[in-house]
């Protein structure tokens, strides 16, 4: 059986990634869902893949990493379930009761897209 991917483009603010020697400034620009090639699950699970697009930095930095454009952070789907939801709660920390309201409108909405 093929392997199949559902992707939403998507623009966001900066995001920076740190490592032990140095940090990048990146933006995502698609999430993917890899479907797990069926009887092959185990070799082969279902993940989500995040693509950041790495921004040009103005110092030197490690060859390495002065050199890299893209990363892609990629989680089992119950990771992405569990970081995802830990992401929202403490995102809508400080937001009023009508803003918490409308982002679980758009969390229905997308649930129902994404099911159909």
């Amino acid at each position: 059986m093929k392997t199949t991917s559902v992707s939403h483009e998507l623009e966001t603010g900066d995001i920076t990634v740190l490592s032990n020697l140095t940090s990048v400034t990146t933006n995502v620009k698609r999430i993917s869902r890899l479907e797990a090639v069926k009887g092959k699950e185990a070799a082969n699970p279902a993940a989500i893949h995040v693509d950041l697009q790495v921004k040009p930095h103005q110092e030197h930095l490690p060859s390495v990493v002065g050199e890299t454009e893209e990363l892609d952070l990629v989680l089992s789907l119950d990771d992405a379930v569990e970081i995802g939801l830990l992401m929202v709660a403490m995102g809508l920390e400080n937001k009023s009761r009508l803003e918490v309201d409308e982002v679980f409108k758009r969390l229905f909405e997308l649930t129902c897209e994404l099911h159909s």
